[in-house]
């Protein structure tokens, strides 16, 4: 059976079982939020394909971290002087910062693509919600304009740093995917559509959760029920909904 293989810079195959990858971001498990779910499982998920992966994120002794003030809930970093010039200076096969908000990341890739050029390791960026939708949820209406054009100027010069961006839907952040031309794809998310979809309801598991649903909704007097997958937050649209 053959190993899985990923395609590096000009073209050369790499083995997976030989990949050094630095994945660095402010948003890790056990945070409860989308964002830290997916990055343990980019983790874990290359771990189990035989990659060696070094996650930089704000409990790492190699940043310091502070209070995100967007999200009390998670933390931000700043690299420490000499980690940044020994991860800058390492051998890497992929580099993938998670974004938004993430300048650590983002300086690590510019180090990357001015030190190594055509020899830097292959350099990605994923970024997981619309600033412009998250800051309409914390910010004056006045503010709110100044604030999406402010991250729109600081972070669409990533598109000529880095490789690769991967967005959950081609929706997400505009002017970003704009940078990037067509080098964008898709990082899958949601729900699988195996386990959740309208056949399941004839399963054992589908009768008893109508069964309890029927039974939830006759207690509690209405008559229908709402399903949110994701945090009850107003970045996420509840209002809307």
């Amino acid at each position: 059976k053959a190993r899985p293989t990923a395609i590096g810079n000009r073209g050369t195959r790499l083995q997976l079982s030989c990949m050094r990858v630095l994945l660095v971001s402010e948003n890790v498990p056990p945070q409860v939020n989308g964002i830290a779910r997916r990055v343990g499982k980019y983790a874990d998920g290359l771990r189990e394909r035989g990659c060696t992966v070094t996650l930089c994120h704000p409990g790492s002794e190699c940043c310091w971290a502070f209070a995100n003030p967007w999200n009390f809930s998670a933390s931000m970093m700043v690299l420490r002087p000499l980690a940044f010039v020994e991860l800058a200076r390492q051998r890497w096969d992929v580099v993938h910062v998670v974004m938004p908000l993430n300048l650590s990341g983002v300086w690590l890739l510019a180090a990357f693509r001015f030190l190594h050029g055509a020899d830097a390791p292959r350099l990605v960026v994923s970024w997981h919600c619309n600033l412009g939708a998250y800051n309409e949820s914390i910010f004056p209406a006045g503010l709110t304009w100044i604030t999406e054009r402010l991250c729109t100027a600081v972070f669409c010069p990533v598109g000529a740093l880095a490789d690769k961006l991967l967005i959950p839907t081609p929706s997400t952040e505009p002017a970003i995917r704009a940078a990037f031309g067509d080098r964008w794809g898709i990082c899958s998310n949601g729900l699988s559509a195996e386990a959740f979809n309208p056949e399941a309801r004839h399963s054992p598991e589908g009768k008893a959760w109508e069964a309890r649903k029927q039974e939830a909704l006759q207690a509690s007097g209405c008559s229908h029920l709402l399903l949110c997958v994701g945090r009850l937050s107003p970045e996420k649209g509840v209002a809307d909904l």
